[in-house]
């Protein structure tokens, strides 16, 4: 069993959601776009994060990489970089 998310928790990267129909349950992951590290909101963080993926210095799971693929070309590019940077820093509200 999971737990219920309500009121201001926050939706973040890597969370999944179970739907439940019949005798079959579906599991989808989520994905926030920018939100690199999972923790719900789009900050430096994600930006150092992403950053290290696109110079090839770290590798991120497959629900990290899709919220680093911004302008989802496919794969963290220094594009998607820059658009995660401007997001955080108030120059661009979406993507």
């Amino acid at each position: 069993a999971g737990r219920e998310v309500t009121g201001d928790t926050l939706v973040t990267t890597g969370m999944t959601v179970n739907i439940k129909g019949n005798q079959l349950v579906n599991t989808y992951v989520i994905v926030v776009q920018g939100d690199v590290n999972g923790d719900g909101q789009v900050s430096v963080s994600d930006v150092r994060q992403a950053l290290r993926a696109a110079v090839g210095k770290t590798e991120l799971a497959p629900p990290q990489e899709a919220a680093a693929d911004v302008d989802r070309a496919g794969g963290v590019s220094v594009g998607d970089v820059r658009k995660i940077l401007r997001y955080a820093v108030g120059k661009i509200e979406q993507f």
